[in-house]
């Protein structure tokens, strides 16, 4: 770290080794399956068998959902096959997507590729005029407020708010809801008038927008400057990334495994037996002579005992027959992972989820090839900024060694069309990324190519002041946070895949 170094000594917990016990002492801001209410409920429901999500486990113990009313404790429900379910989804008002929805009407299904589509302009303006802000709600008023709405026909683009979804629902503890019709219709007329003129006020916009009207000026910072902030927490993990990779990686992967441990999926995705249908299982020979068609390069970057975090399979269990060729199949890609934090925006008064970096993973080729498969099924969804977790892979899909994956494909549609809420935040964070992670890039690669330090960075600053038409002096501290931001997000993007980059490389 060069002169003016401080070194401490710390001990950190292996959080995915701790007894539950110490779990409960440690997160008791934490709902996850260790949890002393969790445990009560499998108890009282005779079930040793939970499948319980994320929002669940990071919402606190006593919640209570906007819409039911119901708290935690009547929201569990046990299912046919006997496995206790525990689920909260964010809801979010689909009016909020119309239009950016209407801006592909009027300039084309790519036009957000184009560097002068107005991606800020189009994030404020569809949030200004949404009829309520994201919340979360518990999965049965989730289902009702879609069954509600196809029960009337209504526009894809109107949601009812969590209010209202509490107006025309019928609620028993630990059980689903029913629908109460006529008190449907009452609740969408009273607001009808409403949403219709929010609706003709979006198409106004993007009228305005598509003829290059309604531009804000950006301002001269970072679109993430909050990312550069001198807080505690900031400059610890900059830290570890930057000097300690290894410690950062180990951390990380920690927190991983206790989050999975946290949101159990029993008895909803893994196979114990084979389908009936003969499976086919390659050779020791076959597996040896193995290359698959396609990304060819990850197959070797990744170590024999690899397994895809998605489906639990090794790198032999994901060969299998070809359904046409017959030929043997199979190959591993990158999956991109954007962690969310929830951060307080002072100027609106709300609490927003904000991308704070982006992990790269190796998953099989089947598990990553999921999105497709929600592509064809919804047409809707067909865009760049469509996304899954790891975790939300996991919920929808059962898998056996050789065989092709079961997939639940409606309700993975379900989950896109839930994601969607924060694709702009998504879309949004890939543009930073890829600036700050080019800048970045640009100097370790004068770096490596010998280039003293002082004359790679000022090579760096003229190109930089070039592109931002600005005196070079006046960008330097700019870019020196640009950098830092670049490395950063570099760091925490292949802390997942850095030791196999380097065991290829070496």
């Amino acid at each position: 770290m060069g002169e003016g170094k401080t070194e401490h000594m710390f001990r950190l917990p292996a959080l995915a080794e701790l007894t539950v016990d110490q779990r409960e002492r440690m997160f008791p801001f934490r709902d996850g399956a260790w949890s002393e209410q969790t445990r009560a409920a499998m108890a009282q429901f005779k079930t040793e068998k939970l499948d319980l999500n994320e929002p669940w486990a990071a919402t606190p113990r006593g919640w209570r959902c906007p819409a039911c009313q119901r708290v935690k404790a009547e929201i569990f429900r046990v299912t046919a096959g006997e496995v206790l379910t525990a689920h909260l989804h964010k809801h979010h008002d689909h009016l909020q997507d119309h239009l950016t929805t209407l801006m592909k009407v009027r300039l084309g299904p790519d036009a957000k590729r184009s560097p002068d589509y107005p991606h800020r302009e189009v994030f404020r303006l569809s949030r200004a005029l949404r009829r309520f802000d994201e919340s979360i709600v518990c999965e049965d008023c989730n289902t009702a407020d879609g069954s509600a709405k196809a029960a009337l026909g209504l526009p894809r683009h109107f949601s009812f708010s969590p209010v209202e979804i509490g107006q025309f629902i019928k609620v028993r503890p630990h059980q689903p809801h029913s629908l109460d019709l006529p008190a449907v219709r009452r609740v969408f007329d009273s607001v009808a008038v409403d949403f219709e003129l929010r609706t003709a006020m979006f198409g106004k916009l993007a009228d305005r927008l598509a003829n290059g009207g309604l531009r804000q000026e950006k301002s001269n910072g970072l679109d993430f400057a909050g990312a550069n902030a001198l807080t505690v927490e900031g400059q610890l993990s900059r830290t570890c990334a930057l000097y300690a990779p290894e410690v950062h990686m180990a951390f990380a992967k920690d927190l991983s495994a206790f989050g999975r441990a946290s949101t159990p999926t029993d008895g909803v995705r893994k196979r114990t037996t084979a389908r009936r249908r003969k499976v086919e299982i390659p050779s020791a020979e076959e597996i040896a002579a193995f290359t698959p068609s396609t990304l060819s390069e990850t197959w070797v970057l990744v170590p024999e005992d690899w397994t895809c975090p998605i489906c639990d399979r090794s790198k032999v269990e994901i060969i299998r027959r070809g359904n046409k060729d017959r030929k043997w199949t199979g190959h591993i890609t990158r999956h991109y992972e954007y962690v969310f934090d929830r951060v307080f925006n002072r100027s609106e008064g709300v609490a927003e989820d904000r991308v704070t970096h982006r992990e790269t993973h190796f998953v099989c080729g089947e598990c990553a090839d999921m999105k497709t498969r929600v592509k064809q099924a919804a047409s809707e969804l067909s865009c760049d900024s469509l996304f899954f977790t790891i975790e939300q892979y996991r919920s929808v899909c059962e898998s056996a060694p050789h065989q092709a994956l079961d997939v639940d494909v409606p309700t993975l549609v379900k989950i896109g069309h839930e994601n969607m809420a924060v694709a702009d935040e998504v879309e949004a964070f890939q543009r930073h990324f890829s600036e700050v992670v080019s800048w970045s890039d640009s100097y370790l690669s004068r770096r490596v190519k010998g280039m003293a330090q002082a004359r790679a960075w000022i090579a760096l600053r003229a190109s930089y002041a070039k592109v931002k038409g600005a005196p070079a002096e006046e960008l330097e501290a700019a870019l020196r946070l640009v950098v830092e931001e670049g490395l950063r997000l570099s760091e925490l993007d292949r802390q997942f895949t850095r030791p196999m980059d380097l065991r290829c490389v070496a």
